[in-house]
């Protein structure tokens, strides 16, 4: 790897002074007054500051279903599908990995009904870090399990094959948010990698052909 030297203007921004715009119980709105790295005086740059987020890519112990959620999403005004998660509550604990494991349990269990078992982190991310001061963290289970008959109310859940998901995906038949869609392809990466044993069967061997044949489809 090349070494990286930071450019001019390439330095954190300075805060000449900050107020609170707009706040409720879910959001706050920050608004900055700073000097950029390439010295210029912004008087108004908002910054939203959102809680941590969580997302589970969660597997079916007994036949490696993925789990998926159809549910209205208000911001574009339609239903769309998209994996379990939520907010990290406060509830769950200080900001972090440990705090975003138990949000990511609690929302595949409330959304779903299913309980996640053994959760590995798979991804660390930001939503939108030009202006939003939160991080998404995503899990992966390989042994969720129905551990209670109702999902959450206004939600439908759904037993889908993941590599189906992925060729729809792939093939702009499916849309889903941004951060689901980096949390599938990281997943189908990790589970393609994890052998043919006889915990996951023929999932990782699908997952090989079908990041395989997406390569070379795109001329890599």
């Amino acid at each position: 790897m090349s070494e990286v030297t930071n450019g001019p203007g390439l330095h954190p921004w300075r805060v000449l002074g900050s107020r609170a715009a707009y706040a409720d119980p879910w959001v706050r709105v920050r608004t900055d007054r700073v000097v950029t790295g390439g010295g210029d005086v912004l008087d108004s740059y908002h910054v939203v500051e959102y809680p941590d987020w969580t997302v589970v890519v969660a597997l079916t112990a007994a036949d490696h279903r993925l789990v998926l959620v159809r549910e209205y999403r208000h911001g574009i005004g339609t239903v769309l599908t998209g994996l379990p998660g939520g907010l990290v509550d406060p509830a769950d604990g200080d900001r972090g990995p440990r705090a975003a494991e138990s949000a990511a349990r609690r929302e595949l269990l409330e959304e779903t009904g299913h309980a996640a078992g053994t959760l590995r982190l798979l991804l660390t991310t930001f939503p939108n870090p030009s202006n939003q001061s939160n991080t998404a963290f995503v899990f992966l289970t390989t042994e969720a399990v129905s551990a209670q008959a109702s999902a959450e109310v206004g939600v439908d859940v759904v037993l889908a094959d993941f590599v189906d998901v992925l060729d729809r995906l792939r093939r702009g038949d499916l849309a889903m948010h941004a951060i689901h869609v980096a949390a599938l392809w990281s997943a189908a990466t990790a589970l393609a990698s994890a052998g043919d044993g006889a915990a996951l069967g023929s999932l990782p061997s699908r997952l090989r052909a079908t990041l395989l044949s997406g390569a070379e489809r795109d001329g890599g």
